[in-house]
């Protein structure tokens, strides 16, 4: 039994018993003493209910049955026992502890800490007084002062991994992950097989981003309880940082078999479906973390990302405002309502979130780069090429910032620059399709044909289904005078797509150069056929008109053409 008031009387007990009597009272404090639950409450209630003076016995009878009650989860009669025994020994700091616990148990951190400040009073050198107090003063947000609590501690007892561990979670809730790792490895190397503190480091050591040891301590975790879900998640998460999506999403789907209602390995899972290109698997787990926890904003902003990336933009719009209302402050919501605006064609506003997401938070180079988008949508060109510049200061291997801010400067017929940016994105990305279209074009534009046509030959490479690219090097062999190659190109273009009028035009430029002006207007005819409104068809087709003498049929195009587009003398051909 566990004596923490000198059993005095007990000896009087012995004597006045005799016979019989004393070995059924031997058995009955044998009871009570027991290290089995139920033995010591069946024992410690024979004796608190036997109106027999039990002298000192009836203190520690409370003690012990408090201590059984305890441990069976019976904590609320724990603590009506453990107040019985403070009311006899008021002046016992260990049984205030021992009741600070179960309060703690019961989720009444207030009552906790008033107890562990009471057996401090009486005690100032118990280290477990100190540690209650931490871990109180922890769960009540006083994080400070819980470090300041758990630092006495560890000063009266240097081994004390209670200490350690209440030191742990204030380092953590004040986002101080190396303090944090510290006081996780001083607990190993006191208890080396302590679950809590593996999982404890695994977790400050993501937020540090030591993803190798988040693994390493989440599969020491696992070999000494495989069916822990918080190491699947950390696991998932690491895998999730390191690219390695398809083994998050396995680590993750383990996690939400162990624990169903927990709305983490949702959230981290959908994202790992993102990363894997599956926008709609995410957008589904997101719900699902929804549901189970609504008033988190982060899973609203996830889906809604997702929700753009499936061109869902209405929703998304809708998902990142909810995200915004729950986290007024989230740069990363403000950016995806930025990205579901443009893409739906809100301008405007897109510009404006995406200056929110960049005011809210650390610059991005993503955030400057949606704004340089929105911009280049409303033709501000400066303002695209400022917020471009912007983005490749942050990140210099940013291809798509490179190319946006190269159409930039082409749409204010700054070559130069133009091309340098193309060059730039080549060189990082040398089969990058984008690249080599913008370039081709722009040597086009330059009247460097030749280098043109070299770039539309390491597209065919690339893409040789393409009838955009097969089309593109038509019209430039055309634009060379290589009408007969750019005829074979023609005709295999309109061999992937028979029914394209911008193929049929190119055709039709094509015979124009060749001077077979029948054919010209027969393939001109086509492309109109297809589209009455195509100004180049008109203008060229009036050109062979012309060309035949049919003077009639010319004016009637050539008008045609020029109300279709007042522009087209100027342009054609180019």
């Amino acid at each position: 039994m566990r004596r923490f008031w000198r059993a005095t009387g007990l000896l009087g007990v012995f004597f006045a018993t005799s016979g019989t009597a004393w070995a059924q009272t031997m058995a009955v404090v044998a009871a009570c003493e027991s290290k089995n639950p139920a033995t010591s409450i069946t024992g410690c209630t024979t004796i608190l209910n036997s109106g027999q003076d039990y002298g000192a016995y009836i203190f520690e009878a409370y003690v012990d049955r408090s201590l059984a009650e305890s441990a069976q989860g019976n904590v609320t009669g724990a603590v009506a026992d453990a107040t019985q025994a403070i009311a006899i020994a008021p002046e016992n700091a260990r049984i205030l502890v021992m009741r600070g616990k179960d309060y703690m148990a019961l989720h009444q951190p207030t009552l906790a800490l008033a107890d562990a400040s009471s057996a401090i009073a009486l005690d100032p050198t118990d280290p477990a007084a100190f540690v209650l107090r931490a871990g109180a003063e922890e769960i009540l947000g006083q994080a400070v002062p819980a470090m300041q609590s758990a630092q006495r501690a560890l000063q009266l007892d240097p081994h004390n991994a209670g200490g350690y561990a209440i030191l742990a979670m204030a380092y953590g809730m004040q986002r101080q992950w190396p303090q944090e790792i510290l006081a996780q490895t001083k607990i190993l190397s006191l208890q080396p097989d302590d679950l809590a503190a593996l999982l404890g480091r695994a977790s400050a050591e993501a937020h540090t981003g030591a993803y190798g040891d988040v693994i390493q301590d989440a599969n020491a975790a696992l070999a000494l309880n495989p069916d822990v879900p918080d190491a699947y998640i950390d696991l998932g998460l690491a895998y999730l940082a390191t690219q390695q999506p398809a083994r998050a999403i396995t680590d993750e789907t383990r996690a939400i078999t162990l624990a169903p209602t927990d709305p983490r390995p949702y959230f981290l899972r959908g994202q790992a479906y993102a990363l894997a290109g599956n926008p709609g698997a995410d957008a589904a787990d997101q719900s699902r973390a929804i549901a189970l926890a609504p008033g988190n904003g982060v899973p609203y902003a996830q889906r809604a990302t997702a929700e753009a990336m499936l061109g869902q933009n209405e929703a998304a719009i809708k998902d990142a405002t909810t995200a915004i209302a729950l986290h007024a402050a989230s740069p990363g919501a403000y950016l995806t309502r930025a990205t579901a605006e443009l893409q739906a064609g809100m301008n405007a506003q897109a510009i404006t979130d995406a200056q929110k997401s960049l005011a809210g938070g650390p610059p991005r180079a993503l955030a400057y780069g949606t704004l340089g988008e929105a911009e280049a949508a409303e033709k501000h060109w400066h303002q695209d090429i400022a917020a471009q510049s912007k983005a490749l200061s942050l990140s210099p291997d940013d291809v798509p910032a490179y190319l946006d801010r190269s159409d930039a400067y082409q749409a204010l017929h700054q070559y130069k620059p133009a091309l340098a940016d193309d060059r730039q994105a080549l060189a990082l990305q040398p089969d990058n399709e984008d690249a080599l279209f913008d370039q081709a074009d722009l040597f086009e534009t330059l009247h460097e044909y030749n280098k043109s046509i070299a770039n539309y030959n390491k597209l065919i490479k690339l893409v040789p289904g393409s009838p955009l690219v097969w089309n593109n090097r038509c019209w430039t062999r055309a634009l060379a005078g290589q009408f007969q190659a750019a005829l074979g190109d023609c005709d295999h273009a309109l061999s992937l797509t028979p029914a394209d009028p911008n193929v049929l035009d190119s055709r039709g430029f094509v015979y124009l150069g060749m001077h077979r002006n029948h054919h010209a207007i027969a393939s001109y005819s086509e492309a109109l056929h297809l589209d009455p409104k195509m100004a180049s068809s008109l203008y060229g087709r009036a050109l062979a008109e012309q060309a035949l003498g049919d003077k009639s049929a010319a004016a009637s195009d050539f008008a045609a053409a020029q109300r279709d587009d007042p522009n087209i003398r100027k342009d054609f051909g180019t």
